[in-house]
C-alpha cells in the first residue's frame, strides 16, 4: 500500500472567458444575456442595473481591471499559470485551472513549466500579461452581441498596457522597498530588470536578500548557495 492524496480546488465561482465565448459563437444571445445578467448580479453588484448596454460595458472595464491586478500579482511572485487559454480565465480573476504550472526559480521571462508551450512560449512568464490582453480581445467579442458598439470596448482595451504598467510599476516599487512610485524611479526598475535578466539570480532569494540589507549596504548574516 502506499499513501495518497486528494487535491480539492475551490472558488467562488469557476466562471470563464470560454463559457461567454461558446454562447456567443452559438449566436445563443438570449442565454448570454441571462448568463452576463446572472454574472454581474451575483459578483459584480456594484454594477448598476440598467436595460441599456451600459451595464456590459461596465462588466467588461470591471473583469478587466480584475484580470491587470491577477497578472501584476503572478509577477510579483513569480506565479507561471502555463496554460493561459480562455477557458482557463476567470471573470472574478482568479488565478484557476493552472495544469503544469510552477514558481519562478532563477529569473528568466521565456521560462514556461509547460513543454507543449516549446519553442514558442507563448505562455512565458514575461508574456503573461500580453496573452491576457489577447484573451480579454476574444471576451470582448463575445460581448459585442450585447452592446453593439465596438468602440467603448476598444477604448477599454486600449487602456490596458497603461493600467497594467501604471499598477505593475507601483507593486515592484513596493518589492524593492520604495513607498511610493515615482516617475525618477523607472530608471531604476530598468536597471532592476537588466540586471535579473543578466544575472542567474534566484527570483525569490533575491528580495529575501534585498530586505535583509542593513543602513550601511552590507549583510547583518552571510549566505551560503550550494553549488
Amino acid at each position: 500500500p502506499e499513501k495518497g492524496a486528494v487535491v480539492i480546488r475551490t472558488a467562488p465561482t469557476f466562471l470563464r472567458f470560454g463559457h461567454f465565448q461558446l454562447l456567443a459563437a452559438r449566436q445563443e444571445y438570449d442565454l448570454l444575456k441571462q448568463l452576463t445578467d446572472w454574472t454581474i448580479r451575483r459578483y459584480f453588484p456594484e454594477i448598476e442595473e440598467t436595460d441599456n448596454a451600459d451595464k456590459y460595458i461596465a462588466f467588461f472595464n470591471a473583469v478587466t481591471q480584475k484580470t491587470i491586478y491577477l497578472m501584476v500579482e503572478w509577477l510579483r511572485v513569480g506565479f507561471v499559470h502555463g496554460v493561459m487559454n480562455t477557458d482557463n480565465m476567470s471573470v472574478l480573476g482568479l488565478t484557476i485551472d493552472y495544469g503544469p504550472f510552477s514558481m519562478l526559480d532563477e529569473y528568466d521571462r521565456r521560462f514556461t513549466p509547460n513543454t507543449t508551450d516549446l519553442p514558442g512560449r507563448r505562455y512565458a512568464f514575461g508574456k503573461q500579461s500580453e496573452i491576457a490582453l489577447w484573451n480579454l480581445y476574444q471576451f470582448a467579442n463575445a460581448l459585442l452581441p450585447l452592446i453593439n458598439d465596438a468602440k467603448p470596448l476598444e477604448t477599454i482595451l486600449n487602456a490596458y498596457r497603461p493600467r497594467f504598467y501604471e499598477a505593475f510599476r507601483a507593486i515592484m516599487s513596493r518589492k524593492l522597498g520604495l513607498d511610493t512610485f515615482r516617475e525618477s524611479d523607472e530608471t531604476l526598475l530598468l536597471q532592476w530588470q537588466t540586471l535579473m535578466d543578466e544575472l542567474p539570480v534566484d527570483y525569490t532569494l533575491f528580495f529575501v536578500r534585498l530586505a535583509e540589507i542593513n543602513r550601511d549596504g552590507g549583510f547583518d548574516t552571510e549566505v551560503h548557495f550550494a553549488p
